[in-house]
């Protein structure tokens, strides 16, 4: 389709938000993957539900960290280490690192990751 753009929301409105909601949850998930990058940057290489820990896990609950990992990773921010933890449900869980600041620029006022 010509003249059609999209552009990756972090949420998915599976639930059919109105505008003025669908607003709120997006500034909220920005806000998380700013508190996520923070914590990873302060403590350095995590499981997501380490990171959840540190979060605040009466705050939200761990599938929304797990998927801001999973937004960060995809945009550069975090990145999958080959190491595994046990997780809080007995599991194996993947570690996440921060991504080198030589290796980009993270602009939190435009969400864009810019290359040095």
């Amino acid at each position: 389709m010509t003249g059609v753009q999209t552009c990756a929301l972090p949420i998915y409105n599976t639930v059919h938000l109105t505008a003025d909601q669908l607003r709120e949850a997006i500034a909220s998930c920005n806000r998380q993957e700013i508190r996520v990058r923070q914590l990873y940057r302060q403590y350095g290489d995590m499981t997501p539900s380490e990171c959840w820990d540190k979060y605040g896990s009466s705050f939200c609950p761990i599938t929304s960290i797990r998927r801001t990992i999973t937004d960060l990773t995809d945009k550069g921010l975090l990145h999958k280490t080959g190491k595994m933890k046990p997780g809080i449900y007995g599991k194996p869980e993947h570690v996440w690192t921060t991504a080198a600041p030589s290796e980009e620029l993270f602009d939190l006022t435009r969400k864009e990751t810019m290359p040095l």
